[in-house]
């Protein structure tokens, strides 16, 4: 991981967020963003809790976060829907209609 740092040219970022209500708070960049992530994120952490807690100190990671990390990684669920639809649809059952069909699917899972 210290060569990926190393190779984006990525240092740990100080928290330009500031408890001070006067003070402007200017937002990170993306780069500052990964550097903060690189230096609060723990192996240990629950993924979900710590994206919920670091949302607002890192939003632009939290958005690429929420938007991918619900894509399955593997296309075993869709191969197994099309398996049981082929399963139940068969030539010996071709008088089911759609709806009935439907709802045997629903069941099956």
């Amino acid at each position: 991981m210290e060569q990926f740092k190393n190779a984006c040219n990525i240092t740990p970022a100080t928290n330009t967020l500031t408890s001070n209500p006067t003070r402007t708070v200017k937002p990170l960049s993306l780069k500052e963003e990964f550097g903060m992530y690189m230096s609060t994120y723990k192996q240990s952490t629950d993924f979900e809790t710590f994206w919920n807690q670091k949302q607002h100190m890192l939003p632009i990671l939290t958005s690429f976060v929420r938007r991918y990390s619900i894509i399955p990684a593997t296309s075993v669920a869709s191969e197994s829907a099309f398996s049981v639809a082929g399963y139940v649809q068969r030539k010996q059952r071709s008088s089911l209609s759609p709806t009935t069909l439907r709802y045997l699917m629903l069941l099956k899972k």
